[in-house]
């Protein structure tokens, strides 16, 4: 069920971004935001009954969003163009996958780092354990939503520095830098004295997860040091080296994980998340220095 619901959010998903690229941004934000609460709040309403027993409300979610999905297909018909879709110039599936290297990978190598310690414990702990170390990683992700704003806000900006105001690049970047370290320290320290309580939220047994919840938010905050040098990379046209440094900490994640978790459990994962993420960003900013991607275009570094 969780699955059906993935595939057709995705669907949902796409045709939003669909609608954006032909700028109906206002209809975009309508199928995203709104069709799948209104559909969830009208099954809601037909179901309303037996909606508290059996774990109708997951079936409804998994309903809704199944609709949302059709209905956003629906909504997006006016706007195909059966001619320009067959059309020679538009790239197969081959020529998108080509086309979005070598920047995918990061996406690809992000997320796994986030989720790996989360699928090794479901691997290696008991059922009971999953459950603290999943809910603790969870609220650790509202870090993220921080971040991704601070990064939908801070890149166009970098990027646009670079190519028009070069001599402005350096001022700001570090401004940037600094921003992002002291917001994400401040939500970080905010939500670490509140664990506890929201931890309490699923049950008094979940707040032995407290320092699990500590540890990973410390963590993000470690992975969020590495934001605006990662950018550069982008930026100076080195994303290779960007991903082999993923793909080095994803593997230095597995390991950490592997150890750590034997050795002290769900505490452990939190553990290696943290020193992997250490690793990260120390190696990103040893790359950043060394490549000197904060020098001027038009040396050779």
């Amino acid at each position: 069920l969780a699955a059906l619901g993935i595939i057709f959010y995705n669907l949902l998903f796409i045709n939003s971004v669909f609608l954006k690229a032909i700028r109906k941004t206002v209809y975009a934000s309508l199928v995203e935001n709104s069709l799948p609460a209104i559909s969830f709040l009208l099954l809601i309403f037909i179901f309303q009954q037996d909606f508290p027993i059996n774990q109708l409300h997951f079936k409804l979610y998994t309903a809704s969003l199944i609709m949302a999905g059709l209905l956003s297909v629906l909504v997006i018909l006016p706007w195909l163009d059966n001619k320009t879709a067959l059309r020679a110039d538009i790239p197969n599936v081959v020529n998108v996958v080509k086309s979005s290297l070598p920047l995918a990978p990061i996406s690809y190598l992000a997320f796994m780092m986030l989720w790996s310690d989360t699928l090794m414990v479901g691997a290696l702990l008991s059922s009971d354990k999953v459950a603290l170390y999943t809910t603790a990683a969870q609220i650790s992700f509202l870090s993220l939503v921080v971040l991704n704003a601070l990064e939908s806000t801070i890149y166009p900006r970098l990027l646009s520095i670079d190519k028009n105001q070069e001599e402005e690049l350096r001022h700001f970047f570090w401004k940037a830098s600094f921003l992002v370290i002291v917001f994400l320290l401040g939500v970080t320290l905010v939500v670490s004295f509140i664990a506890q309580p929201i931890l309490s939220v699923f049950g008094p047994a979940f707040k032995q997860a407290t320092a699990a919840l500590i540890i990973l938010l410390f963590a993000q905050w470690v992975r969020a040091l590495s934001l605006t040098f990662s950018f550069m990379f982008i930026i100076r046209d080195k994303v290779k080296h960007l991903n082999m440094t993923l793909a080095a900490a994803l593997i230095v994640n597995i390991i950490a994980n592997y150890f750590m978790i034997t050795s002290y459990g769900y505490i452990g994962a939190a553990y290696a998340t943290l020193f992997a993420n250490a690793f990260l960003t120390s190696v990103v900013v040893l790359l950043f220095y060394h490549h000197k991607l904060l020098a001027n275009k038009q040396l050779k570094f």
